[in-house]
């Protein structure tokens, strides 16, 4: 490689690590792979709102009861226990999926001026680590719609689970993605806010997984990277330089 192409590359590169992910909705069929969800890895949480799901472990994640799952603080209103009975398939790890999406937790929107009535918050991150979180929804019967929140930053706007995967739709559910780069040990997920269009705003989970992907990729300072631009442009003028 030649020294131009280096450093264009190495420029490219600094771009690119600078960039944040965009959250990704879809659905999910199962947890068999190529059915929608991520279950390999290393799983720092998962979480089940149905207590009978306790410990039940769904490829590397192994799912606990958000009421006593250690590190994970949960903020919500109600719990609806016998909610969803989905029907993902019939491998081991789609039934202990199907138990996991049992029930769900919601809050009622109009119980917060702020907005974000239903909340997730863990505090064990590890700084400059990647991670990625999955949140799973199921509806079952209500023109629902809501905004979602990391950091108390929007990154979802009027999200409607129904609209996504369907009603009373036993075989799929929506999910939300995420990946990013930790910059503080604390991580807070929030749903709440007013979708229009939707008559009921009432935020729902049904269950939820953070994976620790690993190592972020090496950002140069800004000084750093002003003596990368800096060098490129000496080198390109040394070489035009030399034709003259």
């Amino acid at each position: 490689m030649n020294m131009k192409r280096f450093f264009m590359t190495a420029l490219l590169g600094a771009a690119c690590a600078c960039a944040s992910a965009t959250p990704i909705v879809g659905v999910f069929t199962g947890a068999d792979a190529g059915e929608g969800l991520d279950l390999s890895g290393t799983f720092t949480h998962a979480l089940t709102m149905y207590s009978p799901a306790n410990n039940t472990k769904v490829g590397d994640a192994t799912f606990q009861y958000y009421g006593s799952a250690p590190g994970v603080t949960t903020a919500a209103g109600n719990l609806n226990v016998s909610w969803y009975t989905p029907d993902y398939g019939t491998s081991a790890a789609d039934n202990g999926l199907e138990l996991v999406m049992h029930s769900l937790i919601w809050s009622n929107a109009a119980n917060s001026a702020t907005g974000q009535v239903l909340t997730l918050t863990m505090n064990d991150l590890v700084v400059g680590q990647t991670y990625k979180f999955q949140l799973m929804f199921a509806e079952q019967g209500f023109n629902r719609g809501f905004d979602v929140f990391q950091d108390n930053v929007k990154i979802v706007d009027d999200f409607s689970p129904w609209k996504v995967a369907g009603m009373y739709n036993g075989r799929q559910s929506a999910l939300i993605t995420n990946e990013f780069v930790a910059t503080s040990s604390t991580l807070s997920i929030g749903f709440g806010g007013t979708a229009a269009g939707f008559s009921d705003n009432n935020p729902i989970l049904s269950a939820f997984t953070l994976e620790n992907v690993g190592g972020a990729v090496n950002v140069p300072e800004p000084g750093s990277l002003a003596l990368l631009l800096a060098g490129a442009g000496l080198l390109g003028f040394a070489r035009r330089a030399r034709r003259i």
